[in-house]
C-alpha cells in the first residue's frame, strides 16, 4: 500500500533534523527490547543498511555500529552496503514482523540491492528476536 499521493506532496518540503529524530528515537525504543539486534549481524554489523521508501522524500541509513539513523534525500544518498525498497507501509510492516520479506520481494514489493549477504544476516537477525 502506498501514501496518497497528497501526504506524499505535504511531506516533500519537511527538514530532515526533525525526521531523523523520531526515527533515532524508534530506534532506541527497538533497542530497548531487542538489545542483541545488532550483535546478532556478526560480520555484518559494520555494514551500512539503507531503508528508502519509494512513497516518502527520506532514505533511513542505518548505522549498527554507532545504533543510529542518518535521513538523506533519496537522490542524496552517497552510498550504501545495502538498498532496500518499497512503499512506506510495506518496510515498516517489515520492520514490525507482519510481512514476509521473502513473500514481498518474490511479489515485488520490496526491492534489494547490494551485499544480499548483509541483507540476509539483517532479517535473520530480526527473525532471531522475534522481530
Amino acid at each position: 500500500m502506498r501514501l496518497p499521493p497528497l501526504v506524499q506532496t505535504l511531506a516533500r518540503p519537511l527538514p530532515l533534523g526533525p525526521v531523523e529524530i523520531m526515527a533515532n528515537a524508534a530506534l532506541r525504543q527497538v533497542l530497548q527490547r531487542h538489545a542483541r539486534l545488532f550483535d546478532r549481524l556478526g560480520a555484518h554489523s559494520a555494514k551500512t543498511f539503507a531503508f528508502v521508501p519509494d512513497d516518502l522524500p527520506f532514505a533511513f541509513v542505518v548505522n549498527p555500529t554507532q545504533r543510529r539513523i542518518a535521513v538523506r534525500r533519496p537522490k542524496r544518498l552517497l552510498r550504501a552496503d545495502v538498498r532496500i525498497g518499497g512503499p512506506i507501509a510495506t518496510l515498516l510492516a517489515l520492520a514490525e514482523g507482519r510481512l514476509d520479506g521473502d513473500a514481498e520481494f518474490f511479489a515485488r514489493g520490496l526491492t534489494v540491492d547490494g551485499d544480499m549477504e548483509a541483507a540476509l544476516a539483517l532479517r535473520n537477525a530480526m527473525d532471531d528476536c522475534r522481530i
